[in-house]
């Protein structure tokens, strides 16, 4: 049960570092792939249970998040700042905080405080 939830928590914190449903400051609705709008799947992953991220997809729709993997469904809202990314939860009182950058046409997430990385793809 003790592992069950570690994993639980795990991929509630992979899904968050992810998650952005707002446009950053300079950020272009289309072309060069630098909008969080849109849904976003964890194609590589680096860090604690890496390979468990894989296949996850952040979804962003306006400031709403979703994070998806399998049949879990992680709702909550976000905000951007700089190059953060500050995501709440539904349910939640601890906002998770994040730093994103595009490159090559992939979304790249940092979970702050762990040695967590994330690329992206948008679908």
């Amino acid at each position: 049960m003790k592992n069950i939830r570690l994993v639980l928590a795990s991929l509630a914190l992979a899904i968050t570092v992810i998650s952005c449903g707002g446009k950053k400051d300079g950020d272009s609705a289309s072309g060069g792939g630098n909008s969080l709008e849109g849904t976003w799947e964890v194609s590589k992953a680096e860090g604690m249970m890496a390979d468990m991220n894989k296949g996850t997809k952040y979804i962003f729709e306006g400031n709403k998040i979703t994070l998806s993997a399998g049949i879990i469904k992680t709702p909550g809202t976000f905000r951007t700042s700089g190059d953060s990314l500050i995501v709440k939860f539904d349910g939640g009182t601890i906002e998770q905080v994040y730093t994103y950058s595009f490159a090559n046409d992939q979304l790249v997430t940092k979970v702050a405080g762990t040695d967590q990385v994330f690329y992206m793809d948008k679908k």
